[in-house]
């Protein structure tokens, strides 16, 4: 039997993959995401792989977003998805699971934002990470930039000592054809 099959099993898979959600949007930890996520389960004795985990989470996130866009079309039934909310939770403000139709016009985009991050928590924690990974860029950056700096002035300095030398070398060459 699939150890994923459970609900017990999937709340744990889902709460591990939150956890490491930031992960799956930064390039270099995002190919690690599923040897965590599968070692989270495997903690708590579920027997699973990175590949298992992986495919489980792309299943329950197609299941998420037909049950979505079931649910924004007018005159179908109810759908019922038992991770709706979960998943909604953690993917729902995501551009790419809203329809075109229901994005808000710019005007409102600003209000719903400033009263989305103060609700939501993963958009909260998105919001810091990304503010986190444009500080350390800048200061990256700006490092870099000193280094540079430093590199032409020790070049320049290495220029200098050089023409002295040379300076010093013609005034050698110079006493010695008087002499």
């Amino acid at each position: 039997m699939n150890d994923l099959e459970t609900d017990e099993v999937l709340v744990i898979l889902i709460n591990s993959v939150e956890a490491h959600y930031d992960e799956l949007s930064h390039p270099i930890n995002r190919k690690h995401v599923w040897k965590n996520v599968c070692n989270d389960l495997v903690s708590q004795n579920i027997e699973v792989t990175p590949l298992m985990c992986s495919k489980k989470w792309q299943n329950l996130v197609r299941s998420y977003k037909v049950c979505k866009n079931i649910k924004n079309k007018s005159g179908r039934g109810p759908v019922r998805f038992q991770f709706y909310d979960t998943l909604d939770n953690l993917l729902g403000r995501k551009p790419n699971c809203a329809r075109a139709d229901n994005i808000p016009a710019k005007s409102n985009v600003q209000n719903e934002e400033t009263e989305e991050s103060s609700e939501n928590p993963v958009t909260k924690r998105k919001c810091s990470f990304r503010k986190e990974f444009l500080m350390k860029k800048a200061q990256w950056k700006k490092h870099k930039l000193e280094n540079y700096e430093q590199k032409i002035n020790l070049k320049k300095m290495q220029l200098e000592i050089k023409e002295r030398k040379v300076k010093a070398l013609e005034a050698l060459v110079q006493l010695r054809n008087k002499k």
